[in-house]
């Protein structure tokens, strides 16, 4: 038995209602998605602005609506560019994800994050663009105060492990602590020299006492760091030097040509006694 035409309407009827009721609810999500939504022509026109677009940007729908995208979103140094990116997006159909600085209609620059989808009908012509923007100023300015911390974390780390101490007047101090690789060694020698000349020092005392893990190249970096120290018109003193190490100078003809300590104490004294008469020690020519 066939439907009669009343049952044919009721159905007709029904899904019309059915899709009627799914476009409500989409359209009630777009206006309310906590995600701005904004959809561009194939001209880079804005053809849709949602609610949490205009609070990103500060532009209400009306005033968005057919307006260039550029004009509303886009920094003056970007906008040479922007339409060649937007030529490629909609030429190749592309999907991008890029983070942006953005700047909003009261002139605050923001950083926003932004997902571009071209749009496309049945018959496979562009119909348009839908851009999802997030404004991740918060976090982009979190995690810039992150890496400055980091930067600063090591800076203070890189100062802690080349230690330049002021035992007295005209005498300075290296303790050498832990392992010493081959920038570390750079490190200290850029921070004694310095130190030499800040503080007119006479007298610069390497202090290897907790030295660990040197080898070959870090004995030529202390044999370059003694004759740098002579250079600058200093007396360069060691004190604490391990059977290990004196062995590995050695082994490989690295000569200090200074005068060793069992303590950094006994280098120290030697250091105010010859201070203090006047006479340079250890020098040689």
């Amino acid at each position: 038995m066939l439907p009669s035409n009343d049952d044919r309407d009721d159905v007709i009827r029904g899904l019309e209602e059915e899709l009627q009721h799914a476009q409500r609810k989409l359209a009630l999500l777009y206006r309310q998605a906590p995600v701005g939504v904004i959809e561009w022509d194939g001209n880079f026109k804005v053809t849709e602005w949602n609610a949490t677009t205009e609070r990103i940007f500060g532009y209400s729908r009306d005033e968005a609506l057919g307006k260039f995208g550029p004009e509303l979103v886009v920094g003056e140094d970007l906008k040479p560019h922007i339409q060649t990116y937007w030529d490629s997006i909609v030429a190749q159909r592309l999907t991008t994800s890029t983070v942006n600085e953005n700047i909003r209609k009261d002139g605050r620059v923001i950083v926003c994050e932004w997902h571009n989808a071209v749009l496309a009908d049945s018959d496979g012509r562009i119909i348009g663009v839908t851009s999802l923007v997030f404004d991740v100023t918060e976090r982009h300015q979190a995690e810039q105060a992150l890496r400055q911390r980091e930067r600063a974390q090591a800076a203070t780390i890189d100062q802690l492990s080349t230690p330049v101490l002021d035992l007295w007047q005209g005498i300075v101090a290296v303790p050498i602590l832990g392992a010493l690789d081959t920038g570390r060694a750079a490190r200290m020698t850029e921070a004694v020299l310095a130190a030499i000349v800040d503080r007119t020092a006479a007298y610069t005392i390497l202090d290897l006492t907790g030295a660990e893990s040197l080898d070959a190249s870090i004995a030529g970096h202390l044999g370059q760091l003694v004759r740098a120290v002579r250079l600058l018109g200093a007396t360069c003193l060691v004190s604490g030097m391990g059977p290990g190490l004196a062995r590995l100078l050695t082994e490989h003809g690295v000569a200090l040509e200074v005068q060793s300590f069992g303590t950094l104490r006994a280098a120290l004294a030697f250091a105010l006694t010859a201070a203090r008469s006047g006479a340079q020690v250890g020098r040689r020519g």
